[in-house]
């Protein structure tokens, strides 16, 4: 995932599809080279690409917000959030204003971006409601296999999760074989505040089930195992390329709100993944390293990923 060129930034001239196999999205209108010229883009089509990102990742957050998904402190002046001037000028978006930022125009790019990055991360509530899940389902796991554990994985495991996110669980260490013991877990969830939402029974090795819980409204998606399931490994990996690249946590928080905006973000419709788009900044990440990750602003960051992979 690493390469070498005597830039700045080591793809700055490299163009999407030349070399290193990226192509247009092809998912409505994106940021094509052909829209805005080939190796250098102006200094109004830089403005022109995060603008239009925030403006969409604004309609996102009031989405939410009408559907009750974010908590008080995240909801604080979001009213206004619409009268942010399409200019650039005027009243702020939410995520300033918590920040003490009343005028949209006297904020950069990157503080603009490391803002929503805060704004969008989950509250300590969110963060507990999610614990409690798991927490739940170790206790049912106990009663069907009294050795299993259950782990969590996927952006709510990276410090990314969005607070629309569904939760990536994985037991392990089930006992064989799961047909018939994976029917009453079935059982014990429906029976314990959870609806079925879809379930994959697999083989005797292994079986998928999706369940939302009905006080908290969130959804999990729940990997079961005899053995030790391979999704952990790059847990501990993800972790380490965050702190070397601190820019990469805001940038991820945005594009996955627009994504999910745009409904692109469901992986069995055609849309990235999560951890697709984790590997995807941290990539380009890797690409800008001159020797110094952490001193990558998050603004450039993310109009470096419009350019190369738009």
């Amino acid at each position: 995932m690493s390469a070498q060129a005597p830039d700045q930034y080591p793809m700055k001239n490299a163009r999407p599809g030349q070399g290193r196999g990226y192509g247009h999205s092809g998912y409505g209108h994106a940021w094509h080279d052909s829209d805005y010229g080939t190796d250098e883009l102006s200094s109004d089509t830089l403005n022109k690409m995060p603008k239009t990102v925030f403006q969409a990742a604004r309609r996102g957050v009031k989405s939410k917000r009408n559907k009750g998904v974010r908590s008080k402190e995240h909801h604080l002046s979001c009213g206004s959030s619409s009268e942010a001037s399409s200019s650039g000028e005027g009243s702020a978006a939410p995520w300033l204003k918590i920040e003490g930022v009343n005028d949209i125009s006297k904020a950069s790019l990157n503080e603009e971006v490391s803002s929503f990055g805060r704004f969008m991360s989950l509250t300590e509530d969110e963060k507990a409601s999610r614990n409690m899940l798991r927490s739940s389902l170790q206790e049912i796991a106990h009663w069907v296999w009294p050795s299993a554990t259950v782990k969590v994985y996927g952006s709510f495991a990276y410090n990314l999760s969005l607070p629309t996110s569904d939760l990536d669980m994985v037991i392990e260490d089930c006992q064989a074989p799961l047909q018939e013991s994976f029917q009453g877990f079935l059982q014990h969830i429906a029976h314990n505040g959870f609806e079925i939402l879809g379930t994959l029974d697999g083989s005797d090795t292994g079986a998928f089930v999706k369940a939302r819980n009905l006080k908290s409204n969130l959804v999990g998606n729940i990997t079961i195992t005899t053995g030790k399931s391979p999704v952990r490994s790059s847990v501990s990996v993800i972790k380490q390329q965050l702190l070397k690249y601190p820019a990469a946590t805001s940038v991820v928080m945005v594009i996955r709100t627009v994504l999910s905006q745009c409904n692109l973000n469901d992986v069995p419709t055609g849309g990235l993944s999560s951890f697709s788009v984790i590997i995807m900044v941290l990539h380009l990440c890797q690409l800008m390293d001159g020797g110094h990750g952490d001193e990558i602003p998050p603004g450039d960051l993310l109009k470096e990923f419009l350019k190369f992979y738009g």
